[in-house]
Parts: structure tokens; C-alpha cells; sequence
């Protein structure tokens, strides 16, 4: 590391980045992967951090390198999705918004019609995936909790089965949520 000019970044979350799954004394946590950088790009980023996120789906901790961003913000288009046909009241609140009284060519109106109907399904699904989306993020806070507990020593049988249950709680929500 040394000879090649590689430093270590600091970083946040469970101290440890692997673990083998297994119970009691068989259980190890080590930490396996690292985020090296240069000396040409520290210069560059300035400002560099490493998060260590949740084990969900594999024995390694996902890790996440982090830099200075630029607050630039693109302006964002709504688009229709699929999935929304399948919800109860979606048609309802299509045909509610399609019969709002516009003005001027044919034209101008069916794209105000497209324009409000699209914003209207798009703040009425983020209501309903609100609740998803607050599940999730709870969830991924307490299994990084007890992923942080478990790095300060071992996890008793009955922690170790409320982790699993709610990675597997988690997995059923990303699951509905990408759905």
C-alpha cells in the first residue's frame, strides 16, 4: 500500500465487512474490504468518506465511497409508470383530473391534460409509497443497529434471530417497493 501510494479512507458503520453466518463460537467478523485511494486523488476530492452499509443480501458489507458533490440540480421530468394501473383509484384519479375544464387549441390542452394527470399520479403514489419507503429506512436503521452491537461483541441467539428476521422483513419491502 505504501509503495503504491494507496491510503485508507476513514469510515462509518459496522467496524466489520464480512461475517461467515454462523452461530456462537463459530460466528467470525473480520473486516475484509477496504476503500484505497491515492495521494493524486485525495488532492482532488478533498473531502472523502466510507460508509460501511447494512449486510442484507450477502456475507460482505456493501461500502460506499463518498466525495464532495456539486449541488447541481437537473430538472426532473415525471414519468408514467406501469405499476400504478394496478393500484385501486388510479383510473379514478385519471379520470378526475382528465375532465378538469382547460383552455385553447387541441393541442395545448391535451399536453396541460398529460401535464396534470402525470402530477397528479405522481404526487398520489408518493403518498402510497411513503409508508414503504419510511418502513424501509427504519428497517435498514435497526439492522444497522444491531450490525453495530455485534461489532462490540457477541450477539446473543435471540438478537441474532431478530437480525435475520429483519433483513428478511427488509427484503419483502424492497421487494413490494420495486413492484
Amino acid at each position: 500500500m505504501i509503495r503504491n501510494d494507496l491510503h485508507e479512507i476513514k469510515s462509518l458503520g459496522p467496524r466489520f465487512t464480512w461475517c461467515n453466518n454462523k452461530n456462537g463460537g463459530a460466528r467470525i467478523l473480520e473486516k475484509l474490504d477496504r476503500c484505497l485511494i491515492n495521494t493524486n486523488a485525495l488532492d482532488c476530492i478533498h473531502i472523502a468518506l466510507v460508509k460501511h452499509l447494512s449486510c442484507v443480501a450477502s456475507d460482505h458489507c456493501p461500502i460506499l465511497l463518498e466525495v464532495f458533490k456539486n449541488l447541481e440540480h437537473a430538472k426532473s421530468t415525471i414519468r408514467y409508470e406501469e405499476v400504478w394501473a394496478s393500484y385501486y383509484g388510479e383510473s379514478a384519479l385519471v379520470k378526475s383530473v382528465w375532465k378538469r375544464k382547460c383552455k385553447g387549441d387541441p393541442a395545448t390542452i391535451l399536453n396541460l391534460k398529460f401535464k396534470r394527470t402525470l402530477k397528479a399520479l405522481f404526487y398520489w403514489s408518493k403518498e402510497k409509497y411513503k409508508g414503504l419507503n419510511s418502513l424501509r429506512d427504519k428497517l435498514k436503521d435497526e439492522i444497522l443497529e444491531i450490525q453495530l452491537e455485534e461489532s462490540e461483541g457477541e450477539l446473543s441467539v435471540e438478537r441474532l434471530q431478530i437480525l435475520r428476521f429483519k433483513i428478511n422483513e427488509l427484503n419483502v419491502t424492497l421487494a413490494r417497493i420495486n413492484t
